[in-house]
C-alpha cells in the first residue's frame, strides 16, 4: 500500500507541474505544429500533424513523471512505468479520435498494470480508470487492417528510471509499408522532436524550429563515430568495439538508450550504429516505430 500511495503521489505532483508549465508547453507545441515541414497537401501530412501533436503531450506528461517515479516488472522481466501505460493511452486515445477506422499496435497491455499503478495512471493520464483501461487496449485492435499505427509509448525504460534518455516512438503503416513517423525524445538537447513522410524526407525540431535531417558522409577509416545502446543485455559491446576498430580508429562510441540513438544517426551526430544481438534477444515491431 506504501508503494501505491507513492505511485499516486507522484502522479499528482506531476500533474501540478504540468499545470505550471501549460503556456510554455502550448506554445511549443503551437510554434511546432503551425510550422510543419511538409507541404500542406503533402499525403500523410495530416498524419504527421496529429500524432506529432499526441506524442508532444505524452512527452510533456512524461517529462514531468520521470523524477521519483516507481516501476514494476513484466512477465518478461522487463521495466514498466506510470508512465509508459500513461503515455500509451493518451496517443492511442487521440489517434482513436483522429482516425477511428484505423488499427492500432502498441506494447503495453492493461493485464500488466497493477491495481496501484492504475490509480497513479489515471492521474497522470488525466482518465477514469476504466478510460485509461480501454484507452491501453486499443493497441491490441485492428492489427490486420491496411492502416496501423505501431506504438513505443516509452523505449528506453531503463533510460527514462535513470533519469536519461528514452523517447516516443510512432510509425504510421499502410499495407504494410511505412509511411509516416514521429520521435518524441524531451531529454535530447532540452527536447528533440524528428518527423518522416514517405517520399517528402525527414525533419527534426528543435531551439523553435525545423531543419532537414541528413546523415554522415563519414567514409571508414575517418575516425567513425559509434551510436550504440546502452543495455549490454541487448548487444554485445565487446563485438561491436572489436568489429568496429577494424573499420579504421574510431572515436569512444556514444552509448544511449531508446530510438533516441535514430535521431542523432540522423542528424550526423553519429556515423554508425551497430547492434549484435545476444542469444535470446528478441526485436519487435514497436522497436523500429
Amino acid at each position: 500500500q506504501g508503494g501505491g500511495f507513492r505511485l499516486i503521489e507522484a502522479a499528482m505532483r506531476a500533474r501540478r507541474l504540468l499545470a505550471c508549465g501549460t503556456a510554455l508547453a502550448s506554445a511549443t507545441r503551437a510554434t511546432m505544429l503551425s510550422r510543419l515541414p511538409f507541404p500542406p497537401r503533402t499525403a500523410f501530412v495530416g498524419e504527421v500533424g496529429a500524432g506529432l501533436r499526441a506524442v508532444q503531450e505524452a512527452m510533456a506528461m512524461a517529462s514531468k513523471v520521470q523524477r521519483g517515479v516507481e516501476s514494476m516488472t513484466k512477465g518478461d522481466l522487463s521495466p514498466v512505468t506510470v508512465a509508459d501505460f500513461a503515455a500509451q493511452a493518451m496517443v492511442l486515445s487521440r489517434l482513436r479520435a483522429a482516425y477511428p477506422e484505423d488499427g492500432f499496435i502498441a506494447e503495453e497491455s492493461s493485464e500488466n498494470m497493477e491495481d496501484e499503478f492504475a490509480a497513479a495512471t489515471s492521474a497522470a493520464a488525466e482518465m477514469s480508470k476504466s478510460a485509461l483501461k480501454d484507452a491501453i487496449d486499443l493497441g491490441g485492435i485492428g492489427w490486420d487492417r491496411g492502416r496501423r499505427w505501431i506504438l513505443d509509448p516509452i523505449d528506453g525504460t531503463k533510460g527514462f528510471l535513470r533519469g536519461e534518455q528514452f523517447c516516443c516512438a510512432l510509425c504510421l503503416l499502410v499495407d504494410g509499408s511505412p509511411a509516416a513517423s514521429v520521435l518524441g525524445c524531451p531529454n535530447l538537447d532540452s527536447g528533440t522532436f524528428a518527423v518522416a513522410l514517405k517520399g517528402a524526407g525527414a525533419f527534426v525540431f528543435q531551439h523553435g524550429a525545423w531543419s532537414k535531417l541528413a546523415v554522415s558522409d563519414a567514409a571508414v577509416g575517418d575516425g567513425l563515430r559509434l551510436v550504440e545502446g546502452v543495455a549490454r543485455s541487448h548487444s554485445n559491446h565487446d563485438w561491436s568495439d572489436a568489429a568496429f576498430r577494424s573499420l579504421g580508429r574510431p572515436t569512444e562510441p556514444v552509448r544511449l538508450d531508446s530510438q533516441a540513438k535514430a535521431v542523432v544517426l540522423s542528424m550526423a551526430r553519429a556515423d554508425a550504429f551497430l547492434r549484435l544481438p545476444k542469444r535470446g534477444y528478441v526485436e519487435k515491431v514497436w522497436d523500429a516505430a
